[in-house]
């Protein structure tokens, strides 16, 4: 038999590099579905419940909701960026240490977060004369963030099947319960809450059932806690920053144009909202695949992996946009009602769907930059959101809803310039960054 020619062997090495190719295309893609579906859920269920309390409360009370519920998420960022990204980092700094105890030890670290959390926003409400929602919220807020961080456990692990299980009881179990609520005419926002802490709880348990962690075990929880906090500062920052700047506006509208402007902001923003699910779940995929190849292969691979996923979801998110943006007033009617008072904001929800547009892609980006340097550029990013945010938001004043809309888009057009500035900064470092590999080097001497 004669050996293999040159050519021949050059043949079939292109052959293996094309089927590996395709095998790890394939995965990709299988990730992304399966994300996207977990992430669905979530953000489907919570769309529709907003749907539905936008229909049935009053403006004034819808307004209330959206205020506790943006604190909620704030705290939850807190969280997750302080234990549960630093714990990921950890893990795919070293992944041949053992990883339950670790999560085991971080869940416990969530809870005690996410109880003075709640302690804190069962006391503000008391203090704004809203002592009726307290201790709904509370619990509410409680069981809500332990069940997203769990939630978050089992996707790190690429664990989606199980994931699922506790969202659909979660978020279908309360839009399923606010329907039966408007169904019996109600609908109060305290009933809400007490519907939304029943559901949550129950999703937290299942995921606690699929994680089975053993019992947290505190010894030499002060020096990983140092670490968490050296680890996720960065991440925690810029989460903070991009929350302020979304804030700004629901805030600034409630003190100068009362929570009606606050109800109507939301409102727009709900349509905006049916992209969540997409840029959600691919942003998660994109900062844990990104992280996961940084540490093994460096930048580019990095970046390589990351846009593949950016580009998978471009298509859905400028098709959705167009459409909206083409026909506001059928779509506002869809959601709403044809006698609504949202319908008069067709302007503000074509702003809206540009802004929606970019933030795509400064999104994306950033998710991206965070996993290859655990936030330090993401932000900075951030920052240049929020001040661009700032000095626009005086436009609030005189144009209220409209104001606040040009200002949303010209703060996301300053992130999309700055993220495409700082991917070019990571391409042309050849130098590891310090983080993930200091970290590796703790997490192989604790293991």
């Amino acid at each position: 038999m004669q050996p293999p020619t040159g050519k021949c062997r050059e043949s079939a090495q292109k052959k293996v590099v094309r089927q590996t190719d395709m095998l790890e295309t394939k995965e990709k893609i299988k990730t992304a579905t399966w994300s996207l579906a977990e992430q669905g859920i979530v953000s489907l269920g919570s769309f529709v419940l907003n749907i539905q309390l936008a229909r049935s409360l009053p403006a004034s009370e819808y307004g209330v909701f959206a205020l506790v519920f943006s604190y909620v998420f704030l705290f939850q960022h807190c969280a997750v960026s302080l234990l549960f990204f630093p714990m990921c980092q950890r893990i795919a700094a070293c992944p041949s240490a053992p990883e339950a105890p670790l999560v085991s030890v971080t869940m416990a670290l969530c809870a005690a977060v996410n109880l003075v959390a709640s302690l804190l926003l069962a006391g503000v409400l008391v203090l704004a004369g809203r002592s009726d929602l307290a201790a709904a919220a509370l619990i509410f807020s409680l069981f809500w963030q332990m069940q997203d961080v769990l939630r978050r456990c089992l996707v790190a692990a690429s664990r989606y099947r199980a994931a699922i299980s506790g969202n659909a009881v979660t978020y279908i179990g309360q839009t399923a319960a606010v329907a039966v609520l408007m169904h019996n005419g109600m609908v109060t926002l305290v009933e809400t809450l007490c519907w939304l802490a029943m559901t949550s709880a129950a999703g937290c348990l299942i995921n606690l059932w699929h994680l089975r962690l053993p019992a947290p075990v505190f010894e030499g929880v002060p020096g990983l806690l140092r670490t968490y906090w050296r680890t996720g500062l960065w991440g925690m920052l810029g989460g903070l920053l991009m929350l302020l700047r979304v804030q700004i506006f629901p805030w600034s509208l409630g003190l100068l144009h009362g929570t009606a402007a606050t109800a109507a902001l939301q409102a727009v923003l709900n349509i905006g909202n049916l992209t969540n699910p997409l840029l959600f779940a691919l942003c998660n995929t994109i900062s844990l695949k990104g992280m996961q190849a940084r540490s093994a292969h460096g930048n580019l691979p990095a970046w390589q992996s990351s846009r593949f996923y950016m580009l998978i979801g471009a298509p859905f998110i400028i098709a959705y946009c167009a459409l909206v943006f083409a026909a506001p007033t059928p779509v506002l009617s869809l959601f709403y009602g044809s006698q609504s008072p949202f319908l008069a904001d067709t302007l503000v929800v074509r702003i809206i769907m540009l802004s929606i547009a970019l933030n795509y892609v400064a999104d994306t980006t950033s998710a991206y930059l965070y996993g290859v340097d655990g936030g330090r550029m993401s932000t900075h990013i951030a920052f240049i959101g929020l001040a661009g945010a700032a000095v626009a938001s005086v436009l609030v004043w005189p144009w209220a809803l409209s104001g606040a809309a040009v200002a949303m888009l010209a703060a996301n057009l300053l992130r999309l310039a700055g993220s495409y500035h700082y991917v070019g900064a990571t391409l042309a470092t050849t130098t590891p960054l310090e983080l993930p590999h200091s970290d590796a080097r703790e997490a192989r001497r604790d293991a």
